[in-house]
């Protein structure tokens, strides 16, 4: 290959990356018209969004969770085919150290925490994140777990959201999980689809109608 080619899924991944990174300052700046706006990513993987988000709006406050190693073998993850749940411990120490390079520049407004969602989502401050975005297990249990966890993070007006509503390896796991949430809290709101199957849900600006 010649060293200038980029693969064609290459190309076609960056810029579906292009597209969900734009979607996602959309909704923030949707949430926070004015002034800065603080967003979690669950799975960041090479930091490949991260980078962009960060470079793209220099109002944005960034905290990346990932525990960047592999899943028990008994985890249910594993057998959904996913190739993040195949990966070695080689291949997430790779990613840890591609996405610590990468949001180098970034070290003022970008953090990384190595740990599970559920705990990290514990030391978050309340009503203190405009958006949190879901992207690590794609299974049914994980996702209504993240939901669970991360919810009372979010500000009222601000969103969850995450990537697969729908997948070949998740199935329609994750679109029970959210639907089960929004059902369990009363949060009377329509889910927002975006580029690549990702989704979002608004958490109500009312605190009588948000039951979390």
């Amino acid at each position: 290959m010649h060293p200038c080619t980029t693969p064609t899924s290459q190309v076609a991944g960056e810029r579906a990356r292009a597209e969900i990174a734009n979607w996602l300052i959309c909704l923030g700046r949707q949430a926070c018209p004015l002034g800065s706006w603080a967003m979690v990513e669950v799975g960041v993987k090479q930091g490949q969004l991260a980078e962009m988000l960060l470079c793209w709006d220099s109002r944005l406050s960034y905290t990346g969770v990932d525990r960047w190693c592999p899943p028990s073998p008994i985890e249910p993850y594993v057998l959904t085919g996913d190739p993040a749940a195949m990966a070695t411990m080689e291949d997430h120490e790779g990613w840890y150290q591609d996405a610590t390079e990468r949001l180098r520049l970034y070290s003022s407004r970008a953090t990384l925490h190595r740990t599970d969602s559920v705990s990290a989502a514990k030391t978050t401050t309340v009503d203190a994140t405009t958006l949190v975005f879901l992207d690590a297990d794609h299974t049914e249990r994980a996702r209504h777990a993240d939901l669970e966890a991360w919810a009372p993070a979010v500000q009222p007006g601000g969103f969850l959201a995450g990537g697969l509503w729908r997948s070949s390896f998740g199935g329609q796991g994750c679109e029970r999980a959210v639907r089960r949430f929004l059902i369990d809290h009363s949060w009377k709101c329509c889910v927002q689809h975006g580029p690549s199957q990702t989704w979002a849900i608004q958490k109500p600006r009312d605190e009588w109608s948000a039951q979390i």
